[in-house]
């Protein structure tokens, strides 16, 4: 009879979560920081515990798992959208198959011990060497299916300049997979900065506006800029991930460069406030 140890089978699904949930992050283009991931490891792995001793049917037990899941997800990557978590578990899934199927095959071809499954739980005696050479072979696999066979690490930030009428501003945007915003009419991306922040290229009064303009008020601003400069100036409507829909004034600048390269086919939108993250990202940028 084999004997489980509790501090082994913690410490063995924690650092199978952390890798996961860090590999999660990396397909889906939605990056989190250590702290989150570890604590949604540190999760995972208290569930895993739990769930590895008592004897559950195959209905509960996969309702469980797949409650786990979302609290791991949420825990992990914060409040999302219903769309955007849906697709977070699911990448999250799709990772954990396959480092278990590789865990498993290496597992056997280096004569290591059986893996032991109860209740979906793993218990099994690798070293870390091998566990961390099984994650990086499931990267691998997983980036040539789902990846036109390059394994292409998506950025999460980028270097924005965004030029209009003489004036230039420079900022660092943060590349989020979930901002889905786009213009309606063209179907271009919009950049979406703090108002205040583009109030820096224009002169007054249009600057002034352009500070005032917040949530609730952007057919307002859009009305006054129009008097002043026609034609740069048009409102999108938008949703944002709480469900609250409504209007946000959109800038046509003369030119926006991403990363040393013009892109025509960005829009600047101007957010209600100020948009501030610890690496110095001021404004988001989708995919």
């Amino acid at each position: 009879m084999q004997v489980i140890y509790i501090d082994v089978l913690f410490a063995l699904n924690l650092t199978i979560n952390y890798l996961l949930l860090f590999l999660t992050s990396r397909f889906s283009g939605v990056y989190t920081g250590r702290l989150r991931l570890l604590g949604g490891a540190a999760l995972g792995a208290l569930f895993s515990v739990l769930m590895f001793f008592p004897e559950l049917s195959v209905l509960p037990s996969v309702l469980f798992k797949c409650l786990l899941c979302a609290a791991v997800t949420a825990v992990t990557f914060g409040k999302k959208s219903e769309g955007r978590m849906l697709r977070l578990c699911c990448i999250f899934c799709c990772v954990s198959f396959a480092l278990a199927g590789v865990v498993m095959a290496l597992s056997l071809l280096t004569g290591g011990q059986a893996v032991t499954l109860r209740n979906g739980v793993p218990y099994l005696g690798i070293s870390v060497k091998l566990l961390l050479l099984s994650a990086a072979a499931a990267y691998g696999i997983l980036g040539a299916v789902f990846g036109g066979g390059g394994l292409r690490i998506a950025k999460s930030t980028a270097e924005v300049q965004i030029d209009m009428g003489g004036k230039c501003l420079k900022l660092r945007a943060l590349i989020d997979s979930g901002n889905l915003l786009r213009d309606p009419m063209t179907g271009k991306r919009i950049l979406v900065v703090g108002a205040g922040m583009l109030a820096e290229l224009f002169d007054e009064p249009a600057a002034e506006v352009l500070k005032r303009c917040g949530k609730g008020n952007a057919a307002e601003c859009f009305s006054q800029l129009c008097s002043v400069y026609p034609g740069v100036f048009a409102l999108t409507p938008y949703r944002d991930v709480s469900g609250e829909a409504g209007l946000m004034l959109v800038l046509k600048p003369d030119s926006v460069c991403v990363d040393g390269s013009r892109r025509d086919d960005i829009l600047v939108g101007a957010a209600g406030r100020e948009i501030a993250t610890p690496d110095g990202c001021m404004a988001v940028l989708g995919v």
